[in-house]
């Protein structure tokens, strides 16, 4: 499934949903289509996200399994792809983060001449890595640009 939104509600929807679900659609693809590998939907003009596991590293790409009767799907790392390692918050801190983000917007809420960030802290505290921090079996969404018939990797989220 391909998602057109902007790139900043794109990792916070990323961030949020890590551990919970995967974006691309799960539908049963025939397994006879290697030339776009099941995934017609997404726009040859524009970027798109693909979630799934890492079956191996290799010649500067990621093999991933996106599941759903889809075949394997290759994608690019290249000097312009961004890898970030996903680290869960400790819970106090998340919990001190909240309470401060909550009282600053009662505070926009009471005084609207205050400007306060509308976007709530994340649970997750990223970390850059490199193609080599990638291991088989780490699950991983990425924000991939088409280009022709290969797909290659803007930003990668690792769990």
């Amino acid at each position: 499934m391909l998602i057109k939104v902007p790139k900043k509600i794109l990792i916070v929807v990323l961030i949020g949903i890590m551990s919970l679900t995967y974006i691309v659609s799960k539908y049963e693809a025939p397994k006879d289509e290697p030339a776009k590998q099941g995934l017609d939907s997404i726009d040859p003009e524009g970027d798109g996200i693909i979630s799934g596991k890492i079956i191996e590293i290799k010649n500067n790409g990621i093999l991933l399994d996106v599941g759903g009767g889809v075949k394997n799907v290759m994608i690019i790392v290249d000097d312009n792809s961004r890898i970030y390692k996903m680290n869960q918050k400790e819970e106090d801190r998340y919990k001190k983060e909240i309470e401060q983000f909550s009282k600053k917007m009662q505070e926009q809420m009471e005084t609207p001449s205050i400007s306060v960030s509308s976007e709530p802290p994340s649970v997750f505290i990223s970390e850059d890595v490199s193609v080599d921090g990638l291991l088989a079996d780490q699950q991983v969404q990425i924000i991939i640009e088409a280009e022709g018939d290969n797909l290659r990797a803007k930003e990668v989220f690792v769990q």
